[in-house]
């Protein structure tokens, strides 16, 4: 197997592990139908790492929303209140969320929705990934082999909406629009909670996935500051207890300009992936 194929098998595992946390089967089942499609354009080789992208931004922006992609969102009485939310989450420059993954590596990601950023961080640097639409950089770093794969990325519109989509179908109480399938709201609440002698507000769903017949349960909770109306953490939990991940979430002023930022060395090796592509055709 060449270089080439190892970093692509990587980078699937590295999404893959990420993945396994209780998100909804129907989700993760979509999305690699879309991938699939995207196979048969003309850019083969490079679409699944994209869409692998694609894959993990959709599933964190999803989860840090409630994941919910039908029903109503709240009863009559809830709306107002995130609306509130909504409001102030789209005002900020940078959302960071912050965790400890199953396999006991922190990790961290970084959106910008108005400069069309991801960024994102597993471990220290045992990979590291950034994209800017604005002016087609990406890259990403396996820090076992040492090496920076660089290539040009082509943002697909609406591609870094997800945050923003899903925050306004929370304020207006519409099905989350991107992500339509059987999935289904089993309940809802609101509640006030406190957390550390703090006050928080927390929304807590049972969510219903099928997948090819088969039912999955989880349950997302959502904890707001009720004083700046900006969530602070969301956490999974699948229904039989045994898996639960939870991340922090904060809005910095500012966030990675470059891949380096997330700690990659900047006297490392680089390989362009237009030219790996072109030696392969």
């Amino acid at each position: 197997m060449n270089k080439f194929n190892e970093d692509s098998l990587w980078v699937d595992g590295v999404v893959r592990q990420c993945l396994e946390c209780p998100v909804p089967q129907d989700v993760e089942a979509r999305l690699r139908a879309v991938m699939e499609g995207q196979r048969l354009q003309n850019e083969p080789c490079r679409q699944p790492i994209l869409t692998r992208r694609r894959l993990l931004l959709a599933a964190t922006a999803a989860a840090a929303g409630g994941i919910v992609v039908g029903g109503t969102w709240f009863s009559s009485s809830t709306p107002k209140a995130w609306g509130q939310v909504s409001s102030e989450v789209q005002l900020q420059s940078w959302i960071h969320f912050s965790g400890v993954h199953f396999n006991g590596a922190a990790m961290e990601f970084w959106v910008s929705i108005e400069d069309q950023v991801f960024a994102a961080k597993f471990g220290d640097t045992e990979f590291a990934h950034f994209q800017r639409g604005r002016d087609g950089t990406c890259g990403w770093y396996r820090e076992a082999d040492k090496l920076l794969t660089e290539d040009v990325f082509r943002p697909v519109p609406g591609e870094f909406g997800h945050l923003e989509r899903i925050f306004q179908d929370m304020a207006t109480g519409e099905a989350v629009s991107d992500l339509t399938g059987p999935d289904e709201i089993v309940s809802q609440a609101k509640r006030v909670v406190i957390v550390n002698d703090a006050r928080y507000w927390e929304y807590e769903f049972q969510i219903r996935a099928v997948d090819e017949g088969r039912e999955e349960l989880c349950t997302v909770q959502f904890l707001v500051d009720p004083d700046t109306k900006l969530p602070v953490q969301w956490t999974r939990i699948s229904n039989d207890k045994s898996k639960r991940l939870s991340m922090e979430i904060d809005y910095p002023d500012s966030g990675p300009s470059s891949i380096f930022d997330l700690g990659v060395p900047v006297d490392v090796e680089r390989v362009d992936r237009s030219e790996i592509l072109q030696n392969n055709s």
